[in-house]
């Protein structure tokens, strides 16, 4: 339908006052007080933290209700369960944190100040899910086990959050999904590659206990081997589930690796900072 060069020049008209400064909403409707949008809150943990808090609750209710057809819940029955629960957890940690924030704008602060928000946010709940599993009447762990598991999925947190901070640090406000998606195999490579080439392999046994007490020092290389490596069953030793050295060792340089990581990032995010001055 035709319009009028009048009715033309007013769709061409700028916006009404009201509507220039009309400011920015939050999720419950409320507007930010003194400012002008909510750029002072994106980035900030508070979101991922409830999503974060939800997808562990989802884990932990899964985890019961395949329980529920179970007579009596022992701590036979029980591990079973638990070893997957703290596998979700861990691959909560090592890909859907960093696929969120991959997946977001970058955070208004420096990367490695982001990432160690988002490591509290990650590993206070996690932990508060790991320690638990020492009491009889649930996994019955020993207490080296369980602390072995809580160091797995700290120092694997710290790597997977030093690697996100080294990424954040090279990537600009415009870097493309190409680019992104590049980072994020880098992290689907760190957490699932060893355990799907050894499965493909076929040397590699996700259910049946081990007859010695240190593993093959490949197999803590990641961090969803070291789970399964750290509480697999070993009744034959007088224990549940037993580590020795060979546990301990590359968890220790597990932790290493990923505070250098952190210190890389910080560097590039300093050499940026100076070129850009």
């Amino acid at each position: 339908m035709d319009t009028s060069p009048e009715q033309r020049a007013d769709d061409r008209s700028p916006p009404a006052p009201e509507a220039r400064t009309q400011k920015e909403r939050d999720i419950f409707g409320r507007v930010p007080k003194g400012r002008r949008d909510w750029a002072h809150r994106k980035g900030e943990p508070r979101t991922f933290a409830l999503l974060w808090t939800l997808y562990l609750m989802l884990a932990t209710l899964v985890m019961f209700a395949s329980l529920s057809a179970s007579p009596s819940v022992t701590p036979e029955v029980y591990r079973p369960a638990a070893r997957t629960l703290l596998l979700s957890v861990t691959l909560g940690v090592t890909l859907l944190w960093p696929m969120t924030r991959l997946s977001q704008l970058a955070p208004r602060e420096a990367p490695v100040g982001a990432v160690l928000k988002d490591l509290v946010v990650v590993l206070l709940p996690s932990q508060a899910l790991v320690w638990p599993h020492a009491m009889g009447m649930l996994s019955g762990w020993p207490v080296s086990v369980v602390g072995a598991v809580a160091l797995a999925m700290g120092a694997w947190a710290l790597v997977t959050g030093g690697v996100l901070a080294v990424a954040l640090a090279t990537m600009r406000p415009d870097t493309g999904a190409g680019v992104r998606a590049v980072w994020m195999g880098v992290f689907v490579a760190l957490s699932a590659g060893l355990p799907l080439w050894l499965l493909v392999a076929g040397s590699y046994d996700v259910v049946e206990g081990a007859s010695v007490v240190d593993p093959p020092s490949g197999r803590m290389l990641s961090p969803l081997t070291a789970i399964i490596e750290v509480t697999r069953d070993r009744a034959w030793s007088g224990r549940s589930a037993r580590v020795g050295p060979g546990h301990w060792r590359p968890l220790l340089a597990t932790l290493a690796a990923g505070g250098i990581s952190l210190g890389v990032a910080r560097v590039i995010t300093l050499a940026r900072g100076r070129r850009s001055a």
